[in-house]
């Protein structure tokens, strides 16, 4: 943009969406051969054998579809209920947890980590389960939606990509956030302050153009993107140390260092260009 590169960042995700950004992350290759998918579809979601590997030979890789997803889902759901009456708390139990993990499963590969096909789901989320839902709490769910996100919009802007995978909940509200004037929105007079951020808004129609959004884009001021700086920023009393009227201002070198250690343009300055302070 003319007024310099922006992205989302771990605060944003956090306020966002209210994801834990600290803890475990997952790591693990770009795909996940079908034999080792089918042996987490056996663990995790008590599916057959030959079912399994019938599911994953139907998606090649270690994946599960969205209808297939459901359809265990309803089932687990279906046989818990039948259980509910009867004196088998063990196999309540066990289906109950099989139905919730389906559930746990669609939730995180829709939102977090949706695939640009938009018809499947990876299934190695199911790994985070090992532990229980408590050993879930210790993944930072915030920082691998980010990372995911990076990948999506890293492949999307190449040549011949026409989907973005992702969250794009993450992506739309970080621009609600940052970008004020682009889009027709309405409040939501439910939203309350300990909500997630993302959740202040009720998006209307947008523009079919991509044309018209990158115009704005070309267009843009940094009074567009931060119209208030101040009343964002921490005030002296909070952070609990001496500071000036000025509470923008940083450490001597603080802002030679940070342009040393990050990318905080898009075209590198004129050579002998001093960086401009942050809040300019």
């Amino acid at each position: 943009m003319p007024m310099g590169e922006m992205t989302v960042t771990l605060d944003d995700v956090a306020c966002l969406t209210h994801l834990p950004i600290e803890g475990r992350m997952l790591d693990h290759g770009k795909k996940m051969p079908k034999h080792e998918g089918a042996a987490l579809l056996m663990t995790y979601l008590g599916v057959a054998q030959h079912e399994a590997e019938k599911i994953c030979n139907q998606e090649y890789d270690g994946y599960i579809s969205y209808p297939r997803l459901r359809d265990l889902y309803t089932t687990y759901l279906g046989r818990a209920n039948l259980l509910a009456g009867t004196e088998d708390p063990e196999e309540l139990a066990r289906v109950r947890t099989y139905c919730v993990r389906c559930y746990l499963l669609y939730l995180v590969g829709c939102l977090l980590f949706g695939d640009r096909s938009n018809k499947r789901i990876e299934l190695i989320y199911l790994t985070t389960m090992a532990d229980g839902y408590a050993g879930m709490r210790n993944y930072s769910w915030g920082g691998m939606t980010l990372a995911y996100l990076y990948g999506e919009l890293a492949d999307a802007c190449r040549p011949g990509h026409r989907a973005l995978g992702g969250s794009v909940t993450l992506l739309t509200a970080w621009f609600l956030a940052h970008f004020p004037g682009f889009f027709s929105v309405d409040l939501n007079t439910d939203y309350l302050e300990n909500y997630p951020v993302a959740a202040r808004w009720k998006l209307q129609k947008g523009h079919g153009e991509g044309i018209t959004y990158r115009s704005l884009l070309d267009h843009i001021q940094l009074d567009d993107v931060f119209v208030d700086f101040r009343t964002h920023t921490i005030k002296a009393d909070d952070r609990d140390e001496q500071a000036g009227e000025d509470t923008w201002r940083v450490a001597d070198g603080y802002v030679l260092w940070y342009t040393r250690v990050s990318h905080p343009q898009i075209f590198p300055p004129l050579s002998g260009d001093l960086p401009r302070p942050a809040n300019e």
